[in-house]
């Protein structure tokens, strides 16, 4: 496994979509990708160890939700 990863190998890394990805990296739950030529790239390492804390503490909620709120009827 490259140390590495694209966006695609990371979706595929954390059974995410790449939307889904995107999203928790802005919203500051998953590591920052680094920059390389232009190209975006994850860091196996900081994938694993954000899974590892992840499954220590239990689920991750966002600090925002998105969406439009839901009626508790």
């Amino acid at each position: 496994m490259p140390l590495l990863l694209d966006i695609n190998q990371a979706s595929e890394e954390l059974s995410m979509s790449p939307s889904k990805i995107t999203r928790l990296v802005n919203d500051g739950i998953l590591p920052k990708p680094v920059y390389i030529g232009g190209c975006k790239r994850f860091k196996k390492s900081d994938l694993d160890r954000w899974v590892e804390k992840l499954s220590e503490s239990g689920t991750e909620q966002p600090k925002n939700k998105r969406g439009r709120p839901r009626l508790g009827i």
